[in-house]
């Protein structure tokens, strides 16, 4: 699938993750005020927030909510919803799993879709998940979700501001490809990851190689 094809998607999907939002919060009776602003928002990590995913590679989302939208709520009736839309198929909810997650195919593209609700009234469109206060008060299953998502987002920005420094001649004269880049920084240890050292290990060589090309 085309990657413009992936973009339109994500772009339905945020819609829906909208819309629900405001249905939800609807049915909790909040102000009509407060409804046009909770916000929500789907943020995507790993190869496809760098653009190199591979061809038929899925997309790995997380779905984070105001404080007032329940886990319940996302595993019955945002379920419900997905069921509802034509595009959607091989749906089906791992709510039990150490990080639970919502599994589909949307109009062809796999997503795996985490849900963490923080304890914020509004969720802002600049929000950062690199705040680590974002953690304080949560429960531990949307701790699990946000800290390994959010470490990948790290990951991936710091990651990001490196790219760019390649061309894409240089990167066949060296043969190296855009998933062999991704696979040297990503496939680390389950110690380092939980750490946090792989992190600072990519933010080291990230100093190094820019000051080496400048």
């Amino acid at each position: 699938m085309p990657f413009s094809h992936r973009i339109h998607v994500l772009g339905k999907l945020n819609t829906l993750v909208k819309e629900w939002i405001h249905d939800v919060s609807e049915t909790k009776n909040l102000p009509a005020s407060v409804i046009e602003t909770v916000g929500g928002k789907i943020f995507t990590f790993g190869s496809y927030r760098l653009g190199v995913h591979t061809k038929g590679a899925d997309i790995d989302a997380l779905f984070v909510a105001p404080r007032h939208v329940e886990r319940t709520d996302f595993f019955s009736s945002f379920l419900d919803k997905l069921k509802e839309q034509e595009e959607v198929k091989d749906l089906r909810a791992v709510e039990e799993a150490f990080v639970p997650v919502i599994k589909l195919s949307f109009d062809s593209i796999e997503i795996d879709i985490l849900f963490a609700r923080l304890a914020l009234q509004t969720i802002p469109k600049n929000l950062d998940l690199r705040d680590d206060g974002l953690l304080k008060n949560l429960d531990i299953r949307c701790i699990r979700s946000l800290n390994g998502n959010t470490e990948l987002f790290r990951g991936t920005s710091v990651f990001g501001e490196i790219l760019p420094f390649f061309s894409a001649d240089t990167l066949k004269l060296c043969q190296v490809g855009w998933g062999a880049l991704l696979h040297s920084y990503f496939q680390v240890s389950s110690e380092m990851f939980k750490s946090g050292l792989w992190l600072g290990h990519l933010r080291t060589f990230k100093s190094k190689f820019i000051c080496h090309v400048r």
